[in-house]
Order: structure tokens, then sequence, then C-alpha cells
């Protein structure tokens, strides 16, 4: 759980880079912002409990 949780917030920490660098050069971020909102409602509902694997 503690892996699975860990992984998922390096990955929430790429998207967000990521996010900004398109909004930075003016393209679409659209995408990669939901992605980062749905990895960090899992990762919410993971620490709540909600979520277990």
């Amino acid at each position: 759980m503690f892996f699975i949780n860990g992984l998922l917030a390096v990955l929430l920490i790429g998207f967000m880079e990521a996010a900004l660098g398109k909004a930075k050069r003016n393209e679409n971020s659209l995408g990669m912002l939901f992605a980062v909102l749905v990895v960090l409602v899992v990762i919410v509902l993971m620490g709540y409990g909600i979520i277990r694997f």
C-alpha cells in the first residue's frame, strides 16, 4: 500500500510539472490537469482508507 501511494505521489508530481509546462507554453493543458485531479483524488481516497489494495 505504501509503495503504491508513493508511486502515485511521484506520478502526481510529474503530471503537475507537465501541466504547468504546457500552460506556460500556452498549449492545451486540460488533459493533464484532469490527470492531476484524478490521481489526487485517488491518493486522498487511499489516505482515508476508502480505497484499499
